[in-house]
């Protein structure tokens, strides 16, 4: 791609876009570089590089080449952030996450949402033992749209399973 560099350079893709002529000089697909310099433009350099694991697109800066006639926009690879590379993993485990656990012949889907509600059954469950009584029977609904009765003779065993398979997500490890 080509462009006239005698407009203001963070103009030039924004105003003409990509591979339109903003001179409407007529090139051929066998037009050379020379034949495109001769009109006043630049070839504009985009490479994309592969990116590792852990690796991101820098920002785009415009490097000129007076003498090869190029302006250079293409980005460098640079290290996610630990926040940036926190996201990836977490998005990467949302399907699991979502997937769930069986417990009892249901598929108990583990997220936040989950684990927000099953902490307040806990504490209803917590309560009511301390007290002496029996927690009230609780069908409760999983993020994924799955149902699980839960019952204070079941509870236990339940949670257990439950959380075992929550935390299996937040496992530490080099970020």
């Amino acid at each position: 791609m080509y462009a006239d560099l005698n407009e203001a350079k963070t103009e030039i893709i924004k105003q003409y876009g990509v591979g339109r002529n903003p001179k409407n000089t007529s090139f051929s697909v066998n037009s050379s570089h020379e034949d495109y310099t001769a009109h006043g433009y630049y070839r504009i350099i985009d490479n994309v590089p592969d990116l590792p694991k852990g690796k991101k697109l820098g920002d785009k800066t415009f490097t000129v080449d007076e003498s090869a006639k190029t302006l250079d926009i293409s980005r460098q690879v640079v290290d996610k952030t630990k926040l940036e590379k926190r996201e990836d993993r977490k998005n990467s485990v949302r399907p699991q996450k979502l997937a769930g656990v069986e417990i009892n012949g249901v598929m108990c889907s583990a997220t936040r949402a989950d684990q927000d509600g099953l902490t307040a059954v806990s504490v209803g469950v917590i309560m009511a033992r301390s007290s002496s009584t029996t927690f009230p029977d609780t069908l409760f609904n999983f993020v994924n749209g799955t149902e699980l009765l839960i019952t204070d003779a079941n509870f236990d065993g339940y949670f257990a399973t439950w959380s075992v398979f929550r935390q299996s997500f937040f496992k530490p490890e080099a970020v």
